[in-house]
């Protein structure tokens, strides 16, 4: 098996939890813990061959240079909504890669991709309790509204704010303001609608 084929394996364990993560709230104060064969997995063959070995970015992402091994999933198979979002987008980056825009669907997404992976750097090494939002640039912005919000969040192609609950403002939304969860979600979608496409 592939690392990749691995990865794969280990992101349709942790979609699992899609709905109860769901219901977490955008903090600390509950966490997600893996159940049963899942912990096992995670800690025997997840964690070793996919976190350790630095094909996919877990605690690192909140911790740089990582000292407790507990950010991220961890090595306790414990997270917080941000870090299991996180999670899913750091696997599904490293299973696509840079993939091929060989459709309108495909190009619309990498674009969007291209746009909001930067953003992603405020919310690094800042632990888990981060609680600032961000704006969209301008530039960003007006992309956003004339072509990725119509397209693709807001018909329901790639979910944004329903995850959060229903409503304009949630996710990156219309107004293009978002904290650490929301951002990490939508680009979890976005690289999971490529996936699908793509297979």
């Amino acid at each position: 098996m592939t690392d990749k084929q691995l990865a794969v394996q280990c992101i349709q364990m942790l979609e699992k939890y899609l709905n109860e993560v769901k219901n977490l709230p955008n903090n600390n104060s509950k966490m997600l813990t893996l159940a049963g064969s899942d912990m096992t997995e995670w800690k025997n063959t997840y964690y070793p061959q996919l976190v350790q070995s630095g094909k996919i970015r877990d605690g690192a992402f909140f911790q740089n240079p990582l000292k407790d091994f507990r950010y991220g999933i961890g090595n306790d198979g414990v997270c917080t909504k941000l870090e299991y979002l996180q999670f899913l987008w750091s696997a599904y980056q490293f299973v696509l890669g840079d993939f091929p825009s060989s459709n309108e669907s495909l190009k619309c997404i990498k674009n969007c991709i291209k746009m909001l992976e930067p953003y992603a750097a405020d919310f690094q090494n800042q632990g888990t309790g981060v609680s600032i939002s961000r704006d969209l640039k301008s530039t960003d912005m007006t992309e956003w509204k004339n072509e990725y919000y119509p397209k693709l969040s807001k018909p329901g192609l790639v979910p944004d704010a329903s995850y959060f609950a229903n409503g304009a403002h949630l996710g990156i939304g219309n107004d293009g303001r978002f904290v650490a969860e929301e951002l990490c979600h939508f680009l979890f979608r976005l690289y999971r609608q490529a996936y699908i496409i793509l297979n």
